[in-house]
């Protein structure tokens, strides 16, 4: 409302449509690049040689801001001449527009003689000859023919800066994750294509900064600290300890500590048998030797009888180490109340346990554990894994553990966990699908089409 009748004194960031009958006090800002604009990048760390670049190869890569911001320093290329830094040259890439720079001081070359010196100039010509013969030192980066990434994997592992190429997807690859390092270098410090690509370190540091961070951590340290707090709470914990305390405190805790302990010999109901629908019974040794026993705690959270009416709670309450249930709280078992004794035996036996069962010396006729299934054989034509029956499996489970994993081993519609007492704790993890139809189609359609011809039309 109000326009100025003093001329502007910084400069506008794009021409003005209207001729203005005063002058400017300052001129317009130019912000273009050609992708042949050269600048100074760094120092190659392979070779000590300069590397020059140009805007069209910044503005393909993803970080070029980081690039901009971090390499901010020119110097000179191979044969003495002076190239500014990208953040100078392009400042679009860079984001520089707005940005003033003070203009390189480069030392004023001697005029021309028509005679030869005899001795080499230490400035550049303003008007070089351009050999046609290659140079016998390299004025740029130069590939470490004998790097290849490192790990095992069969995708990017012994990659070589030859198989690179120009192709910049295998630096992203290679530089994303430090295992692909090798020999001491990355892959930017090894191959010229990717010498543009920094390291962005995904692990924390493994040495102390010496200096507390001023961010509180989410979580607690593992590590416990030598160092008493400078705040120590006034309130008792409402959480039980994990260990009781050498000192004794003059507050109670509002919460009792953690009993948690199991001894190898502690029994715990398992399941019935998948063979003879007998109960079967284990201890907390035999579940601490199962690679599978978190599976096995959560997924048989059931108490039962054993063969003659005793009530045992299952591993999840019996064996809390192993079972990882120490901060959980089960109600206790219901158990019926025997009667009392009689001192004449009852012509009908009782339907409640005797508190002091009598100890057969006699076998009986019921079995009241597992029992093999002795006419059962591992199924496949494999010379080492089929046939074995469960007497030669015996004690081993690594037998188990074997037969259980692929169900080309099942036989007679049982696998080895359901026909082997030794492998009754083991379960079936299914890698292969069923070989019989369902007789009812799946409502999601498959990615690759059946290898059996339909017989409906």
């Amino acid at each position: 409302a109000s326009p100025s009748n003093d001329p502007a004194t910084d400069a506008s960031l794009s021409p003005s449509t209207d001729l203005t009958s005063r002058p400017s006090t300052a001129p317009s800002l130019q912000c273009s690049e050609e992708a042949s604009d050269e600048f100074f990048f760094r120092m190659s760390p392979t070779n000590q040689q300069p590397i020059i670049r140009n805007c069209g190869w910044l503005q393909a890569r993803g970080n070029k801001l980081s690039l901009c911001a971090d390499y901010q320093e020119g110097g000179n290329d191979g044969i003495g001449i002076y190239f500014s830094p990208a953040r100078e040259v392009c400042r679009n890439s860079c984001r520089t527009c707005d940005l003033t720079f003070a203009p390189a001081v480069t030392p004023r070359p001697s005029e021309a003689s028509a005679i030869p010196s005899s001795q080499p100039s230490l400035l550049p010509s303003d008007s070089p000859i351009i050999s046609r013969t290659t140079s016998p030192l390299p004025t740029d980066c130069i590939d470490d023919a004998s790097w290849k990434s490192g790990s095992s994997e069969p995708v990017f592992s012994g990659v070589s800066c030859r198989y690179i190429g120009t192709d910049t997807l295998w630096c992203e690859a290679l530089i994303a994750d430090r295992k692909y390092d090798n020999f001491g270098k990355t892959v930017a410090d090894a191959c010229c294509t990717c010498a543009g690509y920094e390291v962005a370190s995904v692990a924390p540091s493994t040495v102390a900064t010496g200096v507390p961070s001023p961010v509180l951590t989410l979580a607690p340290s593992e590590i416990m600290s030598m160092i008493p707090s400078a705040s120590p709470s006034n309130d008792p914990a409402t959480d039980a300890s994990l260990s009781p305390s050498t000192d004794l405190t003059s507050r109670p805790s509002t919460a009792p500590s953690l009993q948690c302990s199991e001894e190898a010999s502690d029994e715990f109901f398992f399941r019935m048998s998948p063979t003879n629908q007998q109960p079967i019974i284990r201890n907390c040794g035999w579940l601490q030797a199962r690679g599978n026993k978190l599976s096995l705690c959560a997924d048989y959270q059931e108490g039962g009888n054993d063969g003659i009416g005793i009530y045992f709670s299952p591993a999840r309450e019996v064996c809390r180490n192993s079972c990882r249930t120490c901060d959980l709280t089960f109600a206790p078992a219901v158990t019926p109340r025997p009667s009392e004794a009689s001192a004449i035996p009852s012509s009908q036996p009782s339907l409640l346990p005797s508190d002091s069962p009598i100890i057969s010396r006699t076998t009986s006729p019921l079995p009241t554990d597992c029992i093999d299934d002795a006419s059962w054989k591992s199924g496949s034509s494999e010379p080492v894994f089929s046939g074995v029956s469960c007497r030669y499996i015996g004690t081993d489970t690594l037998w188990c553990e074997a037969l259980i994993a692929d169900r080309k081993y099942d036989n007679f519609g049982k696998t080895v966990a359901d026909a082997c007492c030794t492998c009754a704790g083991y379960e079936v993890a299914s890698v292969a699908p069923s070989t019989v139809a369902t007789g009812v189609p799946s409502p999601v359609l498959t990615l690759a089409p059946s290898e059996i011809m339909s017989m409906i039309p």
